[in-house]
């Protein structure tokens, strides 16, 4: 969810930026990457990288994180470039002693009523996880009903 002014972002110069999986609540991998938010340069040094994903590696990569873990490595992350301005939803907000593992990934348990904390100052982006999604939250978070028109934006279910 967009929550503030991306001029912070629009200001970057570099090839190619994301999100890393560090404080990113339902990560497995504690040192991946997280392609939920990417900056890049249009054709700049990574355009292979996405030439190279073609129907046959999709055969084989479960998700387009993975294929830019193997690919990338260690690149910088949006959170060292910009600390503060993308907000992983269930890390702020959602207790994480009353998740659940359901295969594989952390959930919050359904049910559950996330932290009323305000939205930081510098925040731009709001990241939501698989679940919850912005509407199952709404009534909780006067910052999400001022950002998050319902019907506006169609959420896909998985």
């Amino acid at each position: 969810a967009i929550v503030g002014s991306l001029a912070k972002l629009l200001d970057f110069r570099g090839d190619f930026l994301t999100l890393s999986t560090a404080g990113i609540f339902c990560e497995l991998a504690p040192e991946g990457l997280n392609s939920s938010v990417i900056l890049w340069t249009a054709g700049g040094k990574f355009a292979p990288l996405f030439q190279r994903l073609t129907e046959a590696c999709l055969h084989f990569v479960h998700r387009f994180d993975h294929w830019l873990d193997m690919n990338l490595g260690d690149v910088p992350s949006l959170q060292e470039h910009y600390p503060g301005v993308v907000e992983d939803y269930s890390s702020r907000w959602l207790h994480r002693e009353e998740a659940v593992e359901a295969g594989g990934l952390w959930r919050a348990n359904t049910g559950t009523v996330p932290k009323t904390l305000p939205l930081p100052p510098d925040a731009a982006i709001v990241n939501f996880p698989r679940n919850p999604k912005p509407s199952e939250v709404l009534q909780h978070h006067d910052w999400l009903q001022k950002y998050w028109a319902r019907g506006s934006l169609q959420e896909s279910s998985p």
